[in-house]
């Protein structure tokens, strides 16, 4: 299940919402962009391969996530070194391809 929770997110996040040419973005700046979601979503499934137990909760646009469980040391070890000094951006991305609490 949590593998289809990946997926799914990661077609939404890829699909666009308007046109490319209402972007206003440039073709260097979306491959940048395309580049960033692949990253993030390799570091979102090499956590949850660690036995990540974190959940995303996504809530009128605010990512946030929930850790109920104790977690594995390579998982909890990763996320602090790979993913917690990450901007908020950058964090918020990996954080939108874990599983959602709402998928459980």
């Amino acid at each position: 299940m949590a593998n289809r929770a990946i997926f799914r997110r990661s077609i939404t996040a890829a699909a666009p919402e308007h046109s490319a040419s209402d972007d206003g973005l440039s073709a260097s700046e979306k491959e940048a962009a395309a580049m960033e979601d692949t990253r993030s979503l390799k570091m979102a499934k090499k956590y949850l391969s660690l036995g990540g137990t974190r959940r995303s909760k996504i809530d009128d646009n605010i990512i946030d996530t929930r850790k109920w469980e104790s977690e594995p040391q390579e998982a909890a070890k990763f996320w602090k070194e790979t993913i917690e000094p990450l901007n908020d951006d950058k964090r918020k991305q990996v954080e939108s391809f874990l599983p959602s609490i709402s998928d459980e």
